[in-house]
């Protein structure tokens, strides 16, 4: 049965250096996602960095997704990715009886 996920996380207030980072400097969150164990990346959403930082995925499947956050700034600079693997699991209802036979005795 498809799931739907949340993702949120908190933007960055240092860049790599050590330097404050205001949340002026940033320009957004890019969220990314994989079906294949995070060998290919498809991208979901820009999360403007003055909005809620969170994005909603409906209808998963049931397998590994792996997602991915990273922030850019201003100047066109992107961070280092955060990554994330999310498991759903098949809990649908057994399917039914195979191979049934009644027989008269």
């Amino acid at each position: 049965m498809p799931k739907t996920v949340r993702g949120t996380w908190a933007l960055p207030t240092t860049r790599t250096g050590g330097a404050a980072l205001p949340v002026e400097e940033l320009d957004y969150a890019l969220v990314e996602m994989s079906a294949d164990s995070g060998a290919n990346f498809v991208e979901i959403n820009r999360i403007p960095a003055t909005d809620p930082q969170e994005v909603v995925v409906p209808d998963l499947e049931p397998g590994e997704w792996q997602f991915r956050v990273r922030p850019m700034d201003r100047l066109g600079q992107l961070g280092a990715p955060v990554l994330e693997a999310v498991m759903i699991v098949d809990d649908s209802p057994p399917g039914p009886v195979t191979d049934m036979q009644f027989t008269i005795e």
